[in-house]
């Protein structure tokens, strides 16, 4: 198996303008057993199309990850369902707070030969040795 495995370290969000979530997520990528660089790509957190639900959209296009949207469904579907995170409220200005999110303990292996409307990608919990 040729999996991608993609470690988030963290999810930020500032916001720049008044009702809009915006900011980063940080990550490592292992390929192969190799370790590369940490990265970051822009984020933009928009309502769903459920009531009361976000969803998180990357700014860019990311080609050098092949099934990258799949990623992105699987964080979705991590900080939302699974880790169950809400974000804060506006203020009275419209700003949201500054808001970040750890997740050092979870790493998402994407199968970069599944086609991308198949499910191609599972998480998993980083063990620590004792």
């Amino acid at each position: 198996m040729s999996y991608i495995k993609i470690y988030p370290k963290s999810l930020s969000l500032l916001n720049s303008e008044p009702h809009t979530l915006s900011g980063s997520v940080i990550y490592d990528i292992e390929q192969y057993g190799q370790l590369h660089p940490r990265q970051s790509f822009e984020i933009q957190i928009l309502p769903s199309s459920k009531p009361n639900s976000w969803s998180i959209t990357s700014v860019n296009d990311h080609p050098a990850i092949k099934n990258f949207d799949s990623f992105l469904k699987a964080l979705n579907y991590y900080v939302f369902q699974n880790l169950k995170i809400q974000l804060p409220q506006v203020d009275e200005s419209g700003l949201y707070p500054p808001f970040e999110v750890g997740l050092r303990e979870v790493y998402f292996a994407l199968d970069p030969d599944s086609p991308s409307a198949a499910p191609n990608y599972f998480w998993g919990e980083i063990k620590r040795e004792q």
